[in-house]
């Protein structure tokens, strides 16, 4: 078994090719016997403004797009899950016709001799991140439109780096190249903008705000012309089945973070303290937000006061039970620091 296979599996940034030629992509880490948990991405569609061989696909932004999708066009991969305890997106491996995987694409890029523009871009920048930290190219793929030959010259990169170590390794020099690398910068206002009007359908806040939060992220920016996006994952620790989930409504609190040190992976998670419920379900526990949308990663730092709004889930294990509150599931979800200005 390999390295990838043995602590990875099914994961964010993995896609899958299901035998209509549909492309959907896989949601988190854990996943349940025999399916995987994935939203379509890609759909097969005349009018497309995609194409692929003879083919022509319709690209699926917003969750609300593909939950429409799924109920309309793939509705029995729609089951209740017993863990979840909830309607999840469910897709059987038989119905599975190719799995594409992020270190997959970049080691093929890197050995085809006729590739495109924006396959060369990516390249480049993925030998770039290997070289400023350090991390070797079997912990590096990527993801997105480039992977499953669906990008136009104007997609942005993906970047899938897995492994705490080496995520730790790569964030940490990120920070050093927008310093010190000609071809790396950081969202200036005139991109935060156009990242804001594609964003605000999915998540709503005020552009203040969400420019203060976003100008100090690590993990997206502009390499020469082109929009990236870093995607960290560490190596999941949790069973299918090690905890069960239920949902309990939506809830708005405000609290203290007190451990941020998972924040720049998906999913992304912050410890709170301090909880006091402002609006909504008003239940004792609360101890943490997750999110598994990457827009919520580095959204708030250690002690810093935050404002947040999301569903209420019971988290029950053999280790006892807590409360947290899920980010991005609904464009009225959002989480905002008091420490910024």
């Amino acid at each position: 078994m390999s390295r990838r296979a043995s602590l990875f599996g099914d994961c964010e940034g993995d896609f899958i090719e299901l035998r209509d030629n549909s492309i959907f992509e896989v949601k988190g880490l854990t996943h349940p016997p025999s399916r995987i948990i994935a939203y379509p991405r890609y759909v097969i569609d005349d009018n497309g403004d995609r194409a692929r061989d003879s083919k022509r696909f319709k690209k699926f932004y917003s969750f609300k797009e593909r939950d429409y999708l799924m109920s309309q066009q793939y509705s029995s991969y729609l089951v209740i899950d017993p863990v979840f305890n909830r309607q999840m997106p469910e897709v059987p491996y038989e119905e599975v016709m190719f799995r594409y995987r992020p270190e997959d694409a970049l080691y093929r890029l890197r050995h085809e001799a006729d590739i495109d523009k924006s396959e060369k871009r990516a390249v480049e920048f993925a030998n770039l991140l290997e070289n400023i930290s350090g991390v070797s190219s079997s912990n590096l793929g990527i993801s997105g439109s480039i992977m499953v030959g669906l990008h136009k010259p104007s997609s942005d990169i993906d970047i899938v780096t897995y492994g705490v170590k080496e995520s730790m390794l790569l964030r940490d020099s990120m920070s050093n190249a927008f310093k010190n690398e000609v071809n790396i910068h950081r969202y200036n206002h005139a991109e935060l903008l156009n990242l804001y009007r594609f964003r605000v359908s999915d998540t709503i806040m005020p552009f203040d705000e969400f420019v203060k939060h976003e100008k100090r992220k690590t993990f997206q920016g502009i390499f020469k012309d082109c929009e990236f996006f870093i995607r960290y994952l560490s190596e999941t620790k949790e069973l299918y089945g090690d905890n069960k989930y239920s949902q309990e409504g939506l809830t708005k609190i405000r609290a203290k973070v007190t451990d941020c040190s998972e924040s720049i992976f998906t999913p992304c998670r912050y410890q709170l303290g301090q909880v006091e419920v402002t609006d909504g379900v008003d239940l004792p526990g609360i101890s943490e937000a997750v999110s598994y949308r990457g827009r919520f990663c580095e959204q708030a730092e250690v002690g810093e006061e935050v404002v947040l709004q999301g569903a209420l889930e019971k988290v029950v294990s053999s280790h006892g039970e807590h409360r947290r509150i899920i980010l991005g599931e609904r464009p009225s979800d959002f989480m905002v620091s008091l420490n910024l200005d």
